[in-house]
């Protein structure tokens, strides 16, 4: 497994985003070294506060970047899986990731789902969201109805989930975005 980087403060990520605004190069690399969204240190405690050591999946989990985190944090039944289909070369940084399609994977053992920027292309989002089962919580970390997961996810958000407002909003507190997107975290649980 590769070093991992640091999580960064949300302070320090906002300094960030302001160099990205001024020099939009810089993000490619930092997408490649850690991960897609940007994930303050600030907020991944708070996950890993709502997670505990209860049974985790990561679907499109990139490099890793969060799964490894959260297991440093005491998320010690988390599992992370990725195709490298989208935004991360073969070469990318694995911080402990299975290599592998996540719709292939029985998702009834797990308490939750984290899935984070799934891509809007393709039908994967609306297809785990189908795969979950009642009671199982959904983190979802993206841009609502915009460039990630596919129309139908969001028709079933609405038809098959309750949003818990107050994880979704603990999350938020902290969440840092760059000028050009509008992602945000949302909890959701299975009805």
């Amino acid at each position: 497994m590769n070093n991992l980087p640091a999580l960064r403060s949300k302070e320090e990520l906002v300094k960030f985003t302001d160099a990205v605004y001024q020099n939009p190069r810089l993000r490619q690399p930092f997408i490649e070294e850690t991960a897609w969204p940007l994930l303050p240190s600030e907020v991944v405690d708070v996950l890993a506060t709502m997670l505990g050591s209860r049974p985790t999946i990561e679907v499109a989990a990139g490099t890793g970047y969060l799964a490894a985190h959260l297991r440093a944090l005491g998320c010690t039944k988390y599992k992370a899986y990725d195709n490298r289909s989208s935004h991360y070369e073969k070469a990318s940084p694995n911080y402990g990731v299975i290599l592998g399609n996540a719709l292939q994977v029985n998702l009834e053992p797990f308490h939750a789902v984290v899935m984070s920027w799934p891509c809007h292309k393709t039908n994967f989002a609306s297809s785990i969201a189908k795969k979950m089962t009642s009671g199982q919580i959904l983190y979802f970390q993206g841009d609502w109805r915009g460039c990630t997961a596919d129309n139908l996810f969001f028709e079933l958000l609405g038809e098959e989930f309750t949003k818990l407002t107050a994880e979704t909003d603990r999350l938020n507190k902290h969440h840092v975005q760059y000028d050009f997107n509008r992602d945000e975290w949302y909890v959701f649980k299975k009805l």
